[in-house]
């Protein structure tokens, strides 16, 4: 019988060339496929024990399951390798899984709300779609790119259960599901009493372990509340003016009679002759008239003086500005691959890895800026995707455990990791 690490390069079905070998599971195995699809892609080779219709039939079912957060699978079927008898699913390629930034160290609150909310939300819509998962644990939720999603090739349909089993087993979902928000704060596989986690994990985890909460109440825990709009009150219309009624006056005969018109005419031309303190306004028009004409006359004056002192004056030497010299230019397309595609024997160290390279080299350019003493480039143990952003070159064992811890003081991801490649 074949060992995993010696499918690698065989041919899947006549159309899959096998990569690197990803990682096994149990009777599966996760390969990153070298040739037959036109994006990066990985596949599942699962050793068939007489359930190979079986798993066709629930890949089936799984493929028409539509939500963002679960790992889509593209192309399934069986075949034979080596006289066995397997069954094989083609995926979305994937960047990392949980269970390797947990060798390294506990997950942040944002990074454990990120995955809880998006494993959530896969969960339920498989449960809507009347399938459960079954092994909800760290190495099946996986990084693609900024996204979390949930690897559903796993999955195995349960045709004959009753009602109450289906029951049991979306419990157990759950139960997994609060278990594995558990295992990414602390690194613990069991919740107590005095285990301490911050809102809103502490409800959620505790009341999902013990049953008390289903999927929908986990979702409303983890989502911020939605804050309403403040809405100004309304005015209150302005009341009605008060109606007044004034009184009647009665005018008394003693009273004497009023001013003739032609004395209130009187009147009023003795007061408009009076001459206000000051000067006439009429003096103050004639002031800046004068004003603006000797401004007129001083321009014209100061244009009128010869300038021959100016132009006599001793011309200014133009200093000689020495040719910059060229940057080295960026690497072209030809030369990225060049680089890329060729990699020494030796360790390296891995900060990030990308499936496309132009998002590699990206990030090369912007490490250069900031750290250019790191020596940052692009290496692809196939030639191609993943393409791995390595910090510096191949170095030993000693060497490469040295410049990781470098390379993290220096602001890199504490996820960064060294790995031993045999060389393309």
């Amino acid at each position: 019988m074949l060992l995993w690490n010696d499918y690698e390069g065989m041919t899947i079905d006549g159309k899959y060339k096998l990569g690197s070998l990803l990682g096994p599971q149990g009777r599966s195995a996760l390969f990153a496929v070298a040739e037959g699809t036109e994006t990066p892609s990985a596949i599942a080779v699962t050793e068939s024990l007489n359930d190979e219709e079986q798993m066709l039939a629930c890949w089936s079912k799984i493929a028409a399951v539509e939500q963002e957060n679960l790992l889509p699978l593209r192309q399934f079927g069986k075949t034979e390798l080596e006289g066995s008898p397997l069954t094989y699913v083609v995926m979305e390629a994937i960047d990392g899984a949980l269970a390797d930034l947990l060798k390294e160290r506990a997950a942040t609150h944002e990074e454990t709300l990120q995955i809880a909310i998006s494993v959530t939300a896969a969960l339920r819509a498989l449960h809507e779609a009347g399938l459960t998962h079954g092994h909800l644990v760290a190495e099946n939720v996986v990084a693609v790119g900024e996204m979390v999603k949930l690897r559903t090739d796993c999955i195995r349909e349960y045709t004959s259960d009753t009602d109450a089993e289906r029951e049991e087993r979306v419990r157990k979902d759950v139960q997994d599901l609060s278990l594995l928000m558990l295992r990414a704060l602390t690194l613990e596989r069991s919740f107590t009493p005095e285990t301490k986690l911050a809102a809103p994990f502490r409800r959620a985890v505790a009341n999902g372990i013990n049953g008390t909460w289903g999927l929908a109440e986990i979702a409303d825990a983890l989502s911020p509340p939605t804050v309403k709009p403040f809405v100004l009150p309304e005015r209150p219309q302005a009341a009605e003016p008060l109606q007044y009624t004034l009184p009647v006056v009665t005018v008394d005969p003693a009273t004497p009679e009023p001013l003739a018109l032609e004395d209130v005419l009187v009147t009023r031309r003795v007061q408009t002759e009076i001459t206000p303190f000051g000067f006439d306004r009429r003096l103050y028009g004639v002031a800046a008239c004068a004003a603006v004409l000797l401004i007129m006359l001083c321009v014209h004056l100061f244009r009128a003086k010869p300038v021959q002192s100016a132009n006599a004056a001793t011309p200014v030497a133009t200093p000689t500005v020495a040719a910059a010299t060229p940057a080295a230019p960026a690497p072209g397309a030809e030369e990225r691959a060049s680089i890329a595609g060729h990699m020494s024997a030796g360790w390296y160290v891995i900060a990030y890895t990308y499936n496309h390279e132009d998002q590699a080299w990206k990030k090369v350019s912007a490490i250069m800026k900031q750290h250019p003493a790191l020596q940052p480039a692009v290496v692809s143990p196939g030639g191609h995707g993943p393409f791995l952003v390595a910090i510096g070159g191949p170095m030993t064992r000693t060497g490469a455990t040295a410049v990781r811890s470098k390379a993290v003081r220096a602001g890199m991801p504490r996820d960064t990791f060294v790995r031993n490649f045999s060389g393309a």
